[in-house]
């Protein structure tokens, strides 16, 4: 039976570890092919990662793409030492 991503297409930035590779796993499963991005910093994963991303590939996107954009608490609730992701 087909995933319910057959045939879709994720970008999962920061994906290399932790939750990001959790998720990219789990896209995979649902039937979707997965590009990994690996960034070397929190600043890279929480604020680069995202904007870069979308501002490449929001443009070549078909009629009907859907964009998911996922975060963590820490963007909520902060933790010392990180740049929070909604900077």
């Amino acid at each position: 039976m087909p995933g319910l991503l057959e045939g879709k297409v994720a970008v999962v930035a920061g994906g290399a570890t932790a939750i990001g590779l959790a998720t990219a796993k789990k896209l995979v499963a649902e039937g979707a092919h997965a590009f990994i991005g690996a960034l070397r910093s929190a600043l890279d994963i929480n604020l680069k990662g995202t904007v870069f991303t979308l501002q490449k590939e929001l443009p070549p996107l078909r009629e009907g793409a859907s964009v998911i954009v996922t975060t963590s608490i820490v963007g909520i609730k902060g933790q010392a030492g990180l740049v929070t992701p909604g900077a």
